[in-house]
């Protein structure tokens, strides 16, 4: 998982990860996302975060 394009002007980064076919599905990133963007939030001051997604991972 990976924080890119941080933008000190407007407080705003995009966030990227991989992960293995065998565990989409598994609710794995979106537990780590939620401590990751928690973090974001307190620590660092982020208030606009994007993201994309894989359209063949359905879940």
């Amino acid at each position: 998982m990976s924080l890119m394009s941080l933008n000190d002007k407007y407080y705003s980064c995009d966030v990227a990860y991989n992960i293995g076919k065998s565990f989409w599905g598994k609710w794995i990133t979106v537990e780590a996302l939620k401590v990751v963007i928690l973090y974001m939030i307190k620590e660092i001051g982020i208030n606009r975060i994007d993201a994309k997604h894989n359209t063949l991972n359905l879940a």
